[in-house]
């Protein structure tokens, strides 16, 4: 005679290993504790706030990237750990959605403020080459200077400050470019994966 196998253990042995209450009490705690030291990291930096000063904008959202992997982390354990909790996995839902669209929407505030940093950058060295090459104009109208330094000793001095204007243009465009790229592609990849999360915890 055929042994009947029990239907609970049947639908148990398919559902897969369910977590128990225990872990998700853990996952909980390691993701709270993620987000918030994301939080309070992100506050910390952020003080004093000054929102119209664009380096002070590029450095946040640069941390921002950097530090936009913690929040993913702690959003993925806390979903983990409320998922027998249809109203808590819902905020977080919601929250995930708002802070993914946040991230990508910063990518192009990044994008922008970058080309403007990169114009305030060639700004200043175009100031700092005009002053350096005033002075040498002025040495040259010296006579005290003019005796102590030959012409072409003037004309190497002007050179060499052209020369390391247009080194310190480019130094200054590939720092901002491979920073801009960086944190927009962390926002960008954060971004995406907090979306995904948002629409797993409203599908369980």
């Amino acid at each position: 005679m055929a042994s009947s196998i029990p239907t609970s253990a049947y639908s148990s042995s398919n559902s897969g290993p369910a977590i128990g209450h225990s872990a998700q009490g853990l996952f909980r705690i390691v993701g709270y504790a993620c987000i918030l030291g994301f939080l309070a990291d992100m506050l910390i930096l952020m003080a004093p706030p000054n929102f119209g000063d664009v380096q002070w904008r590029v450095g946040i959202v640069r941390s921002l990237g950097d530090r936009s992997i913690v929040l993913l982390l702690g959003t993925v354990f806390a979903m983990v750990g409320n998922l027998d909790t249809r109203g808590l996995r819902k905020q977080l839902s919601l929250a995930c959605f708002g802070v993914g669209t946040l991230f990508i929407a910063l990518t192009i505030l990044a994008i922008q403020d970058g080309v403007v940093l990169n114009k305030v950058a060639a700004t200043n060295i175009v100031g700092q080459t005009a002053k350096a090459q005033e002075q040498i104009e002025k040495l040259k109208s010296d006579p005290q200077a003019s005796g102590k330094l030959t012409p072409e000793q003037l004309q190497q001095l002007t050179s060499r400050v052209t020369q390391e204007a247009g080194a310190l243009q480019q130094n200054a465009t590939t720092q901002i470019t491979k920073t801009g790229a960086s944190s927009g592609a962390n926002l960008i990849i954060v971004g995406v994966s907090m979306l995904g999360v948002g629409r797993y915890g409203l599908r369980r």
